[in-house]
């Protein structure tokens, strides 16, 4: 059995601009090298973003030195490629610290061939996936439309994969997902291996995967921060919040659960009661909104609208009547002169979609 893990992306801090929430990384590694030995895998491959940047700092460079020696000690190997956030085209960290790089080289691995490629930009990648050579699994890290919202910034796709690749591996998009491919085989994503941020409350780990005629692949959870998010938008939602939130109270105070909860103003009061009483149990973020007002098939819809969270495809979800666009787009512009950050994603969103 190989383990096959994507996107750890090493840091001390996940969390930005909350200090005492750390380290959640490197328990997500320590997890997942327990259960590897407890598994009795024959070896680890990382499918990129290992490391969080390329310029690795002394609490990141030990986590991973344990990872290594830990599994070595096991004699379990440790395979990577690198991703776009790791990459480094003169000395790769993996590397200097025992790891084996799969890039642009076939290596048998537990009974199955296994090519790698660095992460690279999309015509390079494009490119390089046609020299591929027959593999049982080719270990890539890049953006798949099959497992994007935004397709247009997809970098290939599974038609593009060569038909004498029985298996991919994937990773980049922080997706768990196993999908068929044409040719029998599977493509599967690991997701990240720990929460990066508050969107992915989802479960996290590995996928077991074991040579044969059918590649078959299993996911393994490890514990990770759990996450909550909640709307209060009325007097019902309000209720749901209070009944469900003392659940999350309980978890180790290193692994404290994190809520979000998107509220209008009007119960501000009964959200900063919530804080009082659970805040230092429960890491609690509140999101204050206001209320916007679409026009969706001719009749009016109130929707509600975070300004710090603001994106064009949010804004224009509730649009369907073509002959009320005028009006999205001036309350759309409306918003967004008084929020440079949401500008500033729409922009960044615009520049990937267009490269």
């Amino acid at each position: 059995m190989i383990g096959c893990a994507a996107d750890t992306h090493l840091m001390k801090r996940v969390w930005k601009g909350r200090r005492d929430m750390d380290g959640d990384s490197f328990r997500a590694f320590g997890a997942m090298k327990d259960s590897l030995i407890q598994l009795g895998a024959k070896a680890l491959i990382l499918a990129g973003d290992t490391f969080n940047a390329s310029a690795v700092d002394g609490p990141c460079l030990q986590a991973f030195t344990d990872l290594v020696d830990g599994l070595y000690a096991h004699s379990i190997p440790v395979y990577y490629i690198q991703g776009n956030h790791d990459r480094d085209v003169n000395v790769a960290v993996p590397e200097i610290q025992g790891a084996v790089s799969l890039h642009g080289k076939t290596i048998r691995i537990d009974g199955m061939d296994v090519f790698g490629l660095d992460w690279m930009p999309r015509e390079e990648l494009q490119a390089a996936i046609t020299q591929v050579p027959p593999c049982d699994l080719l270990v890539i890290h890049c953006q798949m439309p099959h497992l994007m919202e935004y397709e247009a910034a997809a970098d290939i796709s599974l038609e593009d994969i060569p038909a004498h690749v029985k298996n991919v591996l994937c990773g980049d998009t922080h997706v768990t997902d196993s999908t068929p491919m044409a040719n029998g085989g599977f493509c599967i994503s690991p997701g990240a291996l720990h929460p990066c941020n508050i969107a992915q409350g989802d479960v996290h780990g590995f996928y077991k995967v074991e040579a044969g005629p059918a590649l078959s692949a299993e996911f393994h959870e490890i514990p990770s921060r759990k996450i909550a998010r909640f709307e209060a938008m009325d007097e019902e939602g309000m209720a749901e919040v209070e009944a469900v939130l003392p659940r999350f109270v309980g978890e180790e105070d290193h692994m404290q659960p994190i809520v979000e909860i998107r509220h209008i103003t009007q119960l501000s009061d009964r959200v900063q009661a919530l804080v009082s009483k659970y805040g230092s149990l429960v890491k609690i973020f509140t999101k204050p909104s206001i209320a916007g007002k679409f026009m969706t098939s001719g009749m009016l819809k109130e929707a509600q609208m975070s300004l710090d969270e603001l994106s064009l495809e949010g804004s224009l979800e509730d649009v369907v009547d073509p002959q009320q666009e005028d009006e999205a787009y001036n309350f759309i512009m409306s918003l967004l002169t008084s929020n440079k950050e949401a500008t500033q994603e729409i922009l960044e969103r615009r520049m990937a979609c267009a490269q």
